[in-house]
């Protein structure tokens, strides 16, 4: 079955209500669950896209539901690094161990790249994202302080 190519109001809102559900609730990407649609239920990505920037409310339901997905990694990588399932049994604990890391690892990196401001590894607590520049009245300073400048510059 080929993908839907007028949608009505109907099938659009039934298909958009499932992929926030995909996305929200089961951790999913927009790309993974547009490009894995065998069953053809869902919208084409410019479509989808299109949707977005016809509707603003959809727009903010999507937003909302990435928020939400993000808050679902992050919890899910307390429960990868508390998994202690398989470390009692032998040769098998360190396997899992370097499984959860990297899955720990991979989900901390999405989470940067899905939203830096709340869980990216650069914080900026100070200046709002603006440049800041030192203005430094060199005729205030002392004369060793002076030379100590000069010092630092010349080597």
């Amino acid at each position: 079955m080929a993908r839907l190519e007028f949608w009505t109001e109907e099938l659009k809102r039934e298909a958009f209500k499932k992929i926030m559900i995909e996305i929200s609730e089961k951790g999913r990407s927009l790309n993974n669950i547009l490009l894995k649609d065998e069953k053809n239920e869902f919208p084409s990505k410019s479509t989808f896209n299109e949707w977005l920037n016809e509707n603003e409310n959809l727009a903010n339901q999507y937003a909302r539901a990435c928020d939400q997905r993000a808050e679902l990694l992050f919890d899910e990588i307390i429960t990868l690094s508390d998994d202690t399932t398989n470390d009692l049994k032998p040769y098998v604990g360190m396997n899992s161990i370097q499984r959860n890391k990297l899955q720990i690892d991979a989900r901390k990196w999405v989470l940067a790249k899905m939203n830096p401001k709340k869980f990216g590894d650069k914080t900026d607590i100070t200046t709002n994202g603006k440049e800041i520049t030192a203005n430094i009245n060199y005729s205030e300073l002392s004369d060793a302080a002076l030379e100590e400048i000069a010092s630092k510059i010349k080597s």
